[in-house]
């Protein structure tokens, strides 16, 4: 008979090609075979625990990326200039994966690898190394906000971060990432086996790593978001928002406000850091918001034991907790842009009460809490507006109310007054004066003019850079610091609300209150002070399918959570206070709402009539009690929760210039993988072998099947 040959040689090709392409694949056999698979003997997966991102404003980007086919180095660890000097100019073998300790992670060795970058592959940062930076060195501006607030100008003047180096603002062309001790001891075990140099100089085989982190965002905001809008179903970037929290003492919104008469206490809750997993800025400004805390406790106190009646005696107390702030002033702009122009704050319709808007100018006092963990001696500053202008006299009672309870306190505070000469600190503050000069506004920090922290938007500002508790009974110099500028502050508002003098005297703050929540957004996010404001679910099930241990700082990677960070409680881990976008659900927002809640509002003893989606006077909570067991308990309290991005995105301009563009770029799953190479002369060698075979066996086949009818005939 005859026998097609060719064929059957052609079936057998294709399978064993079809053979190879499986077992190379790392996604196709499944997790429990892939083990097994060639694809598992040539790479070795090293997991991630954070990495920088891009991100886009109305004229740029920042932050860190690769192409499509991702970067490849050859592994080499830095410990000193010598091998900074390596990897940028004399080692042998470039691109080099630099891995580097957070000692290292400055902006004098990032801003070499940048030169060099054709050198640089990319970077490695072992981030379980505690102890400080050799350089004191802060990764953002030196005139934070600088083009958003109430002076803009193109000069940087005053200099408030004179450690800024700004590298959390350029565009780095190589990825970063960081890696758990885990990781980086593999990863330094193969280095120490292939790639340790030997009189300066490595030899093959080599140990490389390949790093993949697509960034689909690109150029600036207008570009991306305009790719959006033009081709139907594209997806880049997204602009930063998420909650944040505003409410009152006593409802506000059931006052008529004719003239400037709410006191108004603010702090911001967002931060950031160049990696902002990793973002849990401890003087800026945690100290600030923990200290609104306190002193909300303490009006609270006051307030539950009827010592301030119904309220109706008082002007109103109204209290604020600025997302996004650390992005152009992001939360402030917003709730500003939402007062004017027509609109309404605060927007509550659909409740069974009526309700009256307000906007900057009912405001009559505005004292806000910014860095406060680094006062030298007790030592604060009250930077004060309005000082040669018709409100004078209301600042300056502001500012003399503020002095003599913190002097009470044991404090001082230092009177740094805005004029030609001297401006305002970075502050929300500044968003609100930009339309109402009417406001008498006090921002209290741990400075008069730079900054006193030098990590201000580094992973370094920390809770042992600041002397927080690392026990929350443990009793620190800051944390009794914060609890006499909290009593200060609450005091102060109800004076200037029209208390009685005797009944201002009884407000004070709790130092165990401070203590535990230092500790707790500083240390340890699953402390049991965080945990009793949660339930179970919001615990374990509402993020579970995001987690990814052993990492410290888990990161959501994968569906079904999306293509951006979620943050979630992680034991002995502080937690990240970046602002993030729409889809990601951080935590804090729900700790800050709860804990204003807890602070503000008084415990309802019959739950019966609570409806959570129902009368806006009342929450409704399942938390857990002291036995970790689910309870649901109904609290009286007028705080709110709302959405905020920046005005840019909801007028579609996004090349604004009045307001904050900030956009986080989509991404493909960052990741990375270490391999072992023989010789880049071995690599050709195989390759064109590889090559030669494939030719000849083509070309044998050809014949074969040319010849076949005369090779196999029939005898």
């Amino acid at each position: 008979r005859d026998f097609d040959l060719g064929v059957m040689m052609g079936r057998c090709f294709f399978a064993l090609l079809t053979f190879l392409a499986l077992d190379l694949s790392p996604g196709v056999l499944g997790d429990t075979a892939q083990r097994d698979t060639l694809y598992r003997k040539i790479y070795r997966a090293i997991g991630l625990r954070d990495y920088c991102v891009r991100l886009t404003n109305a004229t740029h980007t920042i932050g860190c990326g690769t192409g499509d086919g991702g970067t490849t180095g050859t592994i080499h660890f830095v410990e000193s200039e010598h091998d900074v000097n390596y990897v940028v100019s004399s080692g042998s073998h470039p691109p080099y994966v630099a891995a580097i300790g957070l000692d290292m992670f400055n902006s004098h060795v990032m801003r070499q690898f940048i030169a060099a970058s054709h050198r640089v592959a990319g970077v490695l940062i072992n981030g379980t190394r505690q102890h400080y930076s050799q350089n004191d060195d802060s990764p953002s501006l030196r005139c934070p906000n600088q083009n958003y607030g109430l002076y803009p100008q193109k000069s940087c003047s005053p200099v408030w971060n004179n450690n800024g180096s700004g590298l959390s603002f350029e565009s780095i062309p190589f990825p970063v990432f960081v890696l758990g001790g885990e990781d980086l001891a593999t990863v330094r075990q193969c280095y120490e086996a292939f790639n340790a140099p030997v009189n300066d100089t490595a030899s093959y085989p080599l140990c490389k790593v390949n790093m993949q982190a697509f960034m689909y965002a690109a150029k600036d905001t207008p570009t991306c978001m305009r790719k959006e809008n033009v081709i139907l179903g594209t997806h880049s970037c997204d602009p930063l928002e998420n909650p944040q929290v505003w409410g009152s003492l006593f409802n506000v919104t059931l006052r008529s406000l004719d003239e400037p008469s709410i006191v108004f206490l603010a702090a911001k809750m967002d931060t950031s850091a160049f990696f902002h997993q990793l973002a849990y800025g401890a003087d800026n400004d945690a100290t600030g918001m923990i200290t609104l805390f306190a002193a909300l406790e303490a009006m609270g106190k006051l307030k539950r034991n009827g010592q301030l009646g119904n309220g109706s005696s008082l002007q109103p107390i109204v209290f604020t907790f600025f997302n996004g702030e650390e992005w152009d002033y992001i939360g402030s702009s917003r709730m500003v842009y939402d007062m004017t122009g027509g609109r309404q704050f605060p927007n509550i319709g659909g409740h069974n009460e009526p309700y009256q808007n307000f906007g900057p100018g009912n405001i009559n006092y505005f004292l806000e809490l910014r860095q406060l963990g680094l006062a030298s001696g007790g030592m604060f500053y009250g930077h004060r507006s309005m000082v040669n202008t018709p409100r004078h006299e209301a600042s300056q009672m502001l500012f003399d109310a503020m002095q003599n309870h913190t002097k009470q306190s044991g404090l001082e505070l230092i009177e740094v007054t805005e004029n030609n000469n001297t401006q305002l600190p970075p502050a929300s503050l500044q968003s609100f004066l930009k339309v109402s000069k009417s406001i008498a506004g006090l921002v209290v920090t741990d400075h008069e003019k730079e900054f006193a922290n030098k990590f201000y938007g580094s992973v370094f500002d920390s809770g042992s850079y600041v002397g927080a508790p690392n026990r929350p009974d443990m009793s620190t110099e800051l944390a009794r610091n914060l609890t006499n500028v909290a009593t200060a502050v609450a005091r102060t508002a109800l004076e200037l609300a029209g208390a009685e003098s005797d009944v201002v005297q009884k407000a004070t703050a709790d130092e165990a209150t401070v203590s535990s929540l230092l500790y707790c957004f500083l240390y340890n996010s699953n402390c049991t002070y965080f945990r009793r404001l949660l339930d179970s679910d919001d615990q374990r099930n509402k993020l579970g399918k995001c987690l990814s241990f052993p990492f410290s700082v888990p990161a959501c990677l994968s569906a079904p959570c999306g293509s951006h960070v979620v943050f979630v409680l992680v034991p002995g881990v502080p937690l990240s206070r970046y602002i993030s976008v729409d889809g990601s659900t951080p935590f804090v927002e729900t700790i800050v709402n709860r804990l204003a809640v807890r602070m503000s509002g008084f415990l309802v003893d019959n739950d019966t009539a609570c409806d959570d989606d129902g009368d806006y006077l009342q929450k409704k909570f399942t938390m857990q009690d002291s036995t970790n067991s689910d309870i649901t308990q109904c609290w009286m309290a007028y705080v709110y929760e709302y959405t905020v991005k920046s005005p840019a995105f909801s007028e579609d301009n996004y090349g604004s210039h009045q307001y904050s563009t900030w956009a986080e770029s989509v991404w493909d799953d960052p990741s990375a993988r270490m391999f072992v190479v023989s010789s880049d002369y071995i690599e050709n060698v195989t390759l064109g072998v590889g090559c030669l075979v494939l030719v000849v066996s083509f070309a044998l086949v050809f014949l074969v099947t040319r010849r076949v009818e005369k090779v196999f005939s029939e005898q």
